[in-house]
């Protein structure tokens, strides 16, 4: 058997200088990657990146489930790994709004505002996959433009916007959780495509 001392000889040396150029070179590709994507697609890393860390800075303030991130991870850990059905069901609503406190400003970030699955063409971006698959439901609808939609569980409102311009009709949007509420009611506000026309409620 080989003394440790042999084997660490037989481990090839590290080129620092080498790894640095190695290290650039990945660095470079990955930058270079973000810089396509954000020129010839409609995903947008950098924009989406800044709202994410934006909402990450405000998060802590937000929050409807208790006075810290950490605190509402805990609080949601605790009642989900509680064994008494009926302690965890007389604190549903806690439950449930620190998980959608905590996920939905990485459901964003990841998924955009509207919180579904929906078939894609091969010709279509994610987006235009989705924009169709929610014109196509409105469409679905029979709604004049007197009409009034209700959405419930509205997630924070992409589909209801969508369906407010594609009809443009009022449409109301009802989720259980008021950080929901908040973030939805906040970028209808900023469109004013459906400034006028949208509103989320708890």
């Amino acid at each position: 058997m080989e003394k440790a001392s042999e084997l660490f000889a037989k481990i090839p040396s590290i080129d620092m200088k080498g790894r640095s150029t190695e290290v650039s070179v990945a660095a470079s590709a990955v930058v270079g990657t973000v810089a396509a994507v954000q020129i010839f697609t409609d995903w947008n890393p950098v924009g989406r990146c800044v709202t994410f860390w934006k909402q990450l800075r405000q998060h802590e303030t937000r929050l409807s489930c208790a006075g810290s991130v950490k605190e509402g991870a805990d609080g949601y850990l605790g009642l989900h790994a509680e064994e008494d059905v009926q302690v965890r069901n007389s604190q549903y609503k806690k439950l449930v709004n620190a998980y959608y406190d905590l996920a939905t400003v990485f459901y964003e970030w990841g998924w955009g505002p509207s919180f579904h699955f929906h078939s894609r063409f091969p010709f279509e971006s994610f987006w235009e996959g989705t924009r169709r698959h929610e014109y196509q439901l409105a469409a679905h609808l029979n709604v004049t433009r007197k009409g009034h939609v209700l959405d419930v569980g509205c997630g924070i409102g992409g589909p209801m916007r969508n369906i407010a311009r594609f009809l443009n009709c009022k449409v109301t949007g009802l989720t259980l959780n008021p950080y929901q509420v908040e973030r939805g009611n906040e970028i209808c506000a900023r469109d004013a495509t459906v400034a006028k026309t949208t509103k989320l409620v708890q």
